[in-house]
């Protein structure tokens, strides 16, 4: 009776529920399972903050729970498997499912934190359409694909999972590997596969094409510049094949194994573009600059056009150019004309007409140019025993301008005044303070002095030719000076009394070359470069008052030879108060040699310095309306021979000036240099440095004020020292008698 009730009973269960869970494999532990490491804290935490246990059960049913209010973490669905998180020390699971009997499952043993377990479920009796599927690899972390779709990976070397029953498509992938498929006819009992991977190893590929330089795209990314040789992948890939100018080539290529070798020939689908116009103009085409444009090759666009030229109105023109097409374009701008009479006497002389943009003309005599273009003209006449004239023509749009120019005989000798004759008075007073070393008898420089200096000068310049000038300079200075406060020591009256400096120089100059680029002044900038030989001889005679304490009669001959060259730039503009303002920079390099001999009797007998000088120096200069600047290094080698007392030294001075003026009212300046004498025999080697800094104020009213420093330091046989500084400050006035 009981059995009876016992199968009435299950019969009820079972048409109530419909079906039952069968396990097909026990709960089992997993100790080199990662599954832990792929889920989030929130997924794997308990509420104390520690990490429960993964219970990954294989099913291939849907909508399966595993129930445990007390121990259960989370829950997630995976292709054909469930990932459970439980507390650790669980010990038991419900199994649910709608139309199911719910089964109670006891673990074999409480559940450890951290532990990853597996076991396999099914519905018990079921005749099923899909198994379990067990794919090894040698590839951990491959895809693992069915008929391409997606459906996991490779996890310890194997993969599990639920595969329809048939002919199935299973496809392993990996970065690195050539993925590898295999077709595969699953049952219950062929349910076991092995998937190996390869490495996929890239393929020598060499493209070339003609022309060279095109760009190249393998599946759309940059390969390279043809010719181009590298490694690819194995496989078939969409080509694309781009060069301005040419027909962009479009197809597919093949990259096989160990070596692939392709070369392409493009179609050149340029347009061929001329542009005719005057040689003066300036073409740009899309914003860049063209010397000419004759049978230009040019990709397929749209071009802007712009023609300028100096003397007239800018063209502005677009253009389309098409595949294959050949343009003409006759652009010549309407250039303002006028017209250049020139008459001269001598009537054979000739005539040079330049205009500032290169147009040249010439004739003889009486001369007309007409029909010319406007804008600035140099005008040069000239006749084989006759001067040169020169002059600057500006031409305006229909003008007709004329000059009529007389030459003169030229003679053997022209005079021109450089500088005109000067004569300058000036006065002052200036107060003088240092101090110096004990060794030199004094310890305190202290002077005052009321002194009265004049200047005659006249300076005159002979051309003989284009290119060589000669020159005499004429300079008479006189000093006398009242000692306010005398200064113990050396330097008490030296240079304290009545002196005077005669100096005579004549010079020869001959010009190298030069050259001149200038504009009209509505442009900004003249520019001018030159460079020349010169020669000078000057003659000076010194007389020093005998009444100081060293009497001295001195006298000098000097030949200097030189080369300079440099170039000046001068840029003018506008102001907005429409007052003209420049500035002028450049530089000067004068190299040369200088010999002298001296006749100097400072020691108390007379003796004759014969001196040999190697002098570079380099000037910067900039110049402003406010403010101007001078930059001069420069170096000296000296050899010296003082003929009666029969030795000689030789020296090196390297040094460097600045000095600026501000506002014409202000110059400040110092100069840096060193001195090194390698003496003869009984004589010491000195190491003299100086460092001179001035500020000299002018007034408009001839008074100058001025303030100089000097520090000097002596060397003598390295075992030696000497050093002092002094300091200036003067007044003086000006007497201009020019």
């Amino acid at each position: 009776m009981f059995r009876l009730v016992l199968i009435v009973l299950g019969m009820h269960l079972s048409l109530l529920f419909g079906a039952q869970f069968e396990i097909i494999t026990e709960l089992k532990a997993e100790p080199m399972h990662m599954g832990l490491a792929q889920l989030s804290d929130t997924d794997k935490l308990d509420n104390r903050g520690e990490i429960g246990a993964l219970i990954i059960i294989n099913c291939g049913l849907e909508n399966v729970f595993f129930n445990n209010m007390a121990f259960k973490i989370s829950q997630h669905d995976k292709s054909g498997s469930y990932w459970v998180v439980l507390k650790k020390r669980a010990s038991y699971f419900v199994i649910s499912k709608q139309g199911f009997a719910d089964q109670h499952y006891n673990f074999p043993s409480p559940l450890e934190g951290r532990a990853v377990y597996k076991m396999t479920i099914d519905e018990k009796n079921r005749q099923p359409d899909e198994t379990m599927v067990v794919i090894t690899s040698n590839q951990n972390r491959a895809e693992v694909f069915l008929n391409d779709e997606y459906i996991g990976i490779i996890e310890n070397r194997i993969f599990t999972g639920l595969v329809p029953l048939g002919e199935q498509v299973i496809e392993l992938r990996k970065a690195g590997f050539k993925p590898t498929q295999v077709t595969h006819t699953v049952t219950a009992d062929n349910n076991r596969l092995e998937i190996n991977l390869e490495h996929d190893l890239p393929s020598a590929l060499s493209i070339t094409t003609e022309p060279a330089g095109a760009t190249i795209y393998i599946n759309n990314i940059l390969f390279g510049i043809t010719p181009k040789i590298s490694f690819f992948k194995v496989g078939t890939y969409p080509l694309r094949i781009e060069k301005e100018g040419y027909a962009t080539y479009n197809d597919e290529i093949i990259i096989t194994e160990q070596e692939t070798q392709q070369s392409y020939t493009l179609v050149d689908n340029r347009a061929t573009l001329t542009i005719n116009s005057s040689e003066l103009a300036t073409i740009k085409m899309n914003g860049r600059k063209y010397a000419e444009v004759k049978q230009l090759k040019l990709p397929p666009s749209v071009v802007e056009l712009e023609i300028s030229h100096p003397k007239a109105e800018t063209i502005n023109q677009t253009i389309t150019l098409n595949p294959l097409e050949n343009i003409t374009l006759d652009l010549y701008s309407d250039v303002d004309r006028g017209s250049v009479i020139v008459l001269t006497i001598p009537t054979s002389a000739k005539i040079e007409l330049t205009s500032d943009t290169g147009e040249f003309y010439s004739g003889r005599g009486s001369k007309s140019f007409n029909d010319i273009p406007v804008g600035k003209y140099y005008l040069e006449v000239s006749q084989k025993g006759y001067k040169k004239q020169r002059e600057s023509i500006w031409l305006k749009k229909d003008d007709t301008v004329e000059r009529q120019l007389v030459l003169d005989i030229e003679t053997v000798r022209k005079i021109r005044k450089d500088h005109d004759y000067f004569n300058r008075l000036e006065f002052g007073l200036n107060v003088l303070w240092g101090k110096a070393d004990s060794d030199y008898d004094y310890d305190i420089l202290k002077d005052t002095d009321i002194k009265l200096k004049g200047l005659t000068a006249y300076e005159l310049a002979t051309d003989i030719n284009e290119k060589v000038v000669i020159g005499l300079d004429l300079k008479l200075d006189y000093v006398t000076a009242i000692d306010l406060k005398k200064s113990e020591g050396y330097f008490d009256t030296f240079l304290k009394k009545n002196n005077y400096l005669l100096y005579l120089k004549p010079s020869m100059k001959y010009k190298i070359s030069e050259y001149a680029i200038s504009f009209d002044p509505e442009a900004i900038i003249e520019i001018t470069g030159y460079s020349y030989f010169s020669v000078e001889l000057p003659i000076s005679r010194v007389y020093y008052d005998k009444k100081s304490t060293f009497p001295i009669n001195y006298r000098s001959l000097d030949i200097l030879m030189n080369v300079d060259y440099g170039y000046e730039n001068m840029s003018r503009y506008i102001s907005r108060e429409s007052l003209w303002k420049q500035f002028k920079s450049g530089y000067n390099v004068s190299t040369g040699l200088k010999f002298d001999a001296v006749r100097d009797n400072s020691l108390g007998e007379p003796n004759w310095f014969r001196n040999v000088n190697s002098v570079t120096k380099v000037e910067f200069a900039v110049l402003t309306d406010f403010f101007s600047l001078n930059l001069n290094p420069y170096v000296i080698f000296d050899a010296s021979l003082i003929t009666d007392r029969k030795h000689h030294d030789s020296s090196i001075l390297a040094g460097i000036t600045a000095a600026s003026d501000i506002n014409r009212y202000i110059n400040i300046g110092i100069d840096m240099s060193s001195n090194h004498t390698t003496p003869g025999k009984g004589m010491k080697e000195i190491k003299h440095r100086i460092v001179k800094s001035w500020i000299n104020l002018y007034t408009k009213k001839h008074f100058t004020f001025s303030f100089n420093h000097v520090y000097q330091r002596f060397e003598l046989n390295s075992d030696e020292e000497h050093e002092y500084y002094d300091y200036n400050l003067g007044v003086s006035y000006l007497f201009d008698f020019n």
